[in-house]
């Protein structure tokens, strides 16, 4: 009925953290991270992937608890005083 592209996902703990594992797998960034540097244009990310990352952030809060304890479990560590940096060469 008009939803054919509707996740047949069954989420729960298990497959919330496997999926969480997943992304970081594919993007080397947290669903968190991959929505902030999108909506900071810091990183152009698609559509689609920034979509995935608000499903995760949802579903990890709900099974999870908190994308601080899936990285926990997961042994993701964010590292939040790292900052991008550009080298410039004076050559």
């Amino acid at each position: 009925m008009g939803q054919a592209n509707v996740s047949t996902v069954k989420w729960d703990r298990e497959t919330t953290l496997d999926a969480w594992r997943e992304y970081w797998q594919k993007h080397r960034l947290t669903p968190n991270q991959v929505r902030a540097h999108h909506s900071r244009n810091i990183s152009v990310f698609s559509a689609e992937d920034v979509k995935e990352a608000g499903r995760l952030v949802s579903a990890v809060v709900k099974y999870v608890g908190s994308a601080a304890e899936a990285n926990k479990i997961l042994g993701i560590i964010v590292d939040r005083k790292r900052k991008q940096q550009i080298e410039l060469s004076s050559k």
